[in-house]
């Protein structure tokens, strides 16, 4: 029923964003952070840290701040990777602290467990939304492919949300048009 509805009201030319439970892009290292487009500004705030010695590519595991064990992936083979113990990162990288706070213990905190003052402020907006759609359990580092349909659904939400600057309001947050 909601296929047809939905292939109605492209067809009248209706503005509609499907909000389904399918994984989005295929990118396997895609996380919570980089999803609701946050993590290139985590990752700049850990360079700004660690200037001039890292940039902002140091601070991703798709780039050079890859551990270069398992290049980025926390695992090797199907155990965690040993020089990484699962983080992803170089150690160098993990160990720049801003705030007290590593980027791999940001990346690992539950979304509500995570301060919003000074140098993290610019998260309270997607947070405030995540905690709304009933996604405080999160983390920013968690990978999109080990999402139920739910949560993905409501995390796509969530980025809707944030990008066009609405409100949507629903008795039922399983069902929304």
């Amino acid at each position: 029923v909601m296929e047809m509805i939905y292939s109605s009201l492209v067809e009248s030319g209706a503005s509609v964003v499907k909000l389904d439970s399918k994984p989005p892009g295929k990118s396997s290292t895609s996380i919570v952070a980089t999803y609701l487009e946050v993590f290139d500004e985590v990752r700049n705030v850990y360079a700004k840290a660690a200037a001039p010695h890292l940039t902002e590519s140091d601070f991703s595991f798709n780039a050079r701040g890859a551990c270069p064990a398992c290049a980025g992936t926390g695992f090797d083979g199907s155990k965690v990777c040993s020089a990484c113990f699962g983080s992803r990162f170089r150690p160098d990288v993990a160990l720049v602290k801003v705030e007290g706070i590593g980027i791999v213990e940001l990346l690992a905190r539950n979304v509500n467990h995570i301060e919003l003052g000074g140098a993290f402020a610019f998260l309270a907006k997607a947070l405030k939304i995540i905690d709304a759609l009933s996604l405080t359990h999160l983390t920013l580092g968690r990978s999109i492919s080990s999402l139920s349909g739910g949560e993905l659904q409501r995390l796509k939400l969530a980025k809707f949300i944030l990008k066009n600057q609405r409100t949507i309001h629903s008795e039922k947050s399983t069902v929304i048009l």
